[in-house]
């Protein structure tokens, strides 16, 4: 009989606990494989162990999306197991070790976003600083790995697990279903109490800057609309039921967050002249004041998806002013 087992495993992150998903059959499979550290694997192990299983006998892990807490474990369970490792084609880009110089090129292109945003030069500094570190420290990288399209079935003994594209949150994320018991594993795409930021793409391989993460969510939230779902294992907090309801909380959200970025851009027209607008710096800190270190990016990276949704509607206009891009209101100008 097959069985899922839920693995909180701990992180050195904000989000202190990130799952991990055992499904023990004849085909032993994990959902995600958290941060690399010495207290996440022992809590790996001996989850893993109460649910009758062991680490050396999975034989697949189906990755969500290629984030440092969904990833760090991966070359410790394929070393001890050899198991097969899934994750979709566009975020496969992410675990290959571009080098230093790729790692250079990434960290102009992070810079390139700051100044783009009109961020102080010394809070740049301080957020390259603690993303190499946090780099450095838990991303690792693995070239062994099974690219996904979307759409894949795989077979366990009780049901099949399907695989949807949910870009978004990253341009490769991916849920699973069975659909069946019509159980959603969701990664970051959905979940309960938490606003999954859909950030900025930043690769050293590849040109992102078509990439509008918060437009591809919001479009990956309506298609996921018309699934049949009745529980959801999230990649953080408690699986939950209100599938449908979770994702009308979110795009009801994210309309709300336009709105107040439309009202900030209308005061500052008003108060200083129609010509006179705000880049993405200023107005995270309109709305999102005492942002800090990698904070700061994840404030300017969701900034940055709503600005390019009113600029898709015609409502915004971007203008680079030296090395800053200004948002102004369209009608308004």
């Amino acid at each position: 009989m097959t069985t899922i087992n839920r693995i909180e495993l701990p992180t050195p992150f904000v989000l202190n606990r990130v799952n991990c998903y055992y499904i023990h059959d004849s085909k032993p499979a994990i959902v995600d494989a958290g941060v690399d550290t010495e207290e996440a694997f022992e809590v790996l192990v001996s989850g893993i162990e109460k649910a009758g299983g062991s680490v050396e006998g999975i034989k697949r892990v189906f990755l969500t999306h290629a984030h440092a807490d969904h990833i760090g474990l991966l070359s410790r369970i394929v070393d001890l197991s050899g198991a097969k490792v899934f994750i979709h084609r566009h975020d496969a880009p992410k675990m290959l070790d571009s080098g230093e110089e790729g790692r250079e090129i990434l960290r102009s292109k992070y810079r390139l976003f700051f100044l783009e945003s009109g961020a102080p030069e010394d809070l740049t500094e301080e957020f390259l600083e603690a993303l190499f570190n946090r780099l450095k420290r838990y991303f690792r990288c693995f070239e062994q790995l099974n690219v996904l399209n979307g759409s894949e079935l795989f077979s366990f003994d009780d049901f099949e697990l399907e695989i949807i594209s949910t870009p978004g949150h990253s341009p490769g994320s991916i849920c699973l279903l069975d659909k069946d018991s019509r159980t959603l594993f969701s990664g970051d795409t959905l979940l309960e109490k938490i606003t999954s930021n859909p950030v900025v793409e930043v690769n050293p391989s590849r040109d992102n800057q078509g990439y509008r993460s918060l437009e591809v969510f919001k479009n990956t939230l309506t298609m996921m609309e018309s699934l049949l779902v009745n529980k959801v294992m999230p990649g953080h907090g408690r699986p939950f039921e209100n599938y449908r309801g979770r994702i009308k909380e979110l795009l009801d959200h994210h309309e709300e967050r336009t709105g107040q970025i439309i009202e900030a851009l209308m005061l500052t027209c008003r108060n200083l002249g129609p010509d006179v607008g705000m880049t993405r710096y200023m107005i995270t800190q309109e709305l999102f004041s005492g942002l800090q270190g990698m904070d700061v990016f994840l404030g300017l990276s969701e900034i940055k998806g709503h600005l390019d949704i009113l600029e898709t509607r015609g409502i915004v206009t971007p203008v680079q002013q030296g090395a800053r891009i200004v948002y102004t209101l369209t009608n308004l100008q």
